[in-house]
């Protein structure tokens, strides 16, 4: 092999190896948990102003370390909005983030997680703007953590179901019928036995749970069916 070849080869190497840069690792844009607040969050009224939910959603963001990305529209809404919230009262920082979304859900907004590396960026979405949700991130997670998307019901987050027992296609235009009207929650089948769901956190958890349910209850139903012919036969043998 001539100089030129092994030159070439050790650039080549040195390609390959770039994801173990942290240049590279810096442009992974890690999408983890969203981080908890780190202290409790004091709501405090102004006088008969009422406080706005950007007022209440600053004061958990400042308290979690997360940084707020809203378009103009986002912004207006978030601070026209009244939070809904009366008089003076503490929340716990293990449920600061959980109150607050759901004063979010009420005036019609949602978050997504942009970016949770070394800079936490959560982004505002008015969920009536359907034109957008498209370009919506949504943070993949596993049925096992269905009690942690619990905690954010007003954040995206898309899931897969795995439902032997169902048939996904015909529960998707069953669901149409559900009352779903004003809903953002898009329920996509993967093939004939999963399902995708994609949508806020509080109807992400509820649906995926009643479909969990669902599911279980048909496969006890077909196990009765499949055991009860070999139980009438041993009967009729016995006689």
């Amino acid at each position: 092999m001539n100089l030129s070849h092994i030159l070439s080869a050790a650039f080549l190497t040195s390609c390959l190896v770039v994801p173990s840069s942290s240049s590279f690792k810096a442009m992974e844009a890690p999408s983890g948990p969203i981080p908890p607040a780190s202290k409790d969050i004091t709501i405090s009224a102004r006088g008969d102003e009422p406080l706005s939910l950007f007022d209440v959603l600053s004061a958990v963001t400042e308290a979690s370390g997360v940084e707020v990305l809203a378009d103009p529209e986002s912004m207006i809404k978030l601070k026209s909005s009244p939070s809904g919230f009366h008089g003076d009262f503490t929340i716990p920082a293990s449920e600061a983030w959980t109150i607050v979304e759901h004063a979010i859900t009420q005036g019609g907004l949602c978050l997504s997680a942009l970016h949770m590396g070394d800079t936490r960026l959560v982004a505002v979405h008015m969920t009536e703007d359907k034109r957008k949700m498209y370009s919506w991130k949504y943070s993949s997670v596993g049925v096992e953590e269905l009690d942690y998307v619990a905690l954010h019901p007003s954040f995206l987050f898309e899931m897969s179901l795995a439902l032997p027992n169902l048939d996904t296609r015909t529960l998707s235009n069953q669901m149409r019928g559900f009352g779903r009207d004003h809903s953002n929650l898009q329920l996509v089948p993967f093939d004939s036995h999963s399902i995708v769901l994609r949508g806020v956190g509080r109807e992400v958890e509820s649906i995926a749970r009643m479909l969990l349910e669902t599911n279980e209850r048909v496969g006890e139903r077909v196990e009765e069916t499949d055991d009860a012919p070999g139980e009438d036969q041993a009967t009729a043998e016995e006689r």
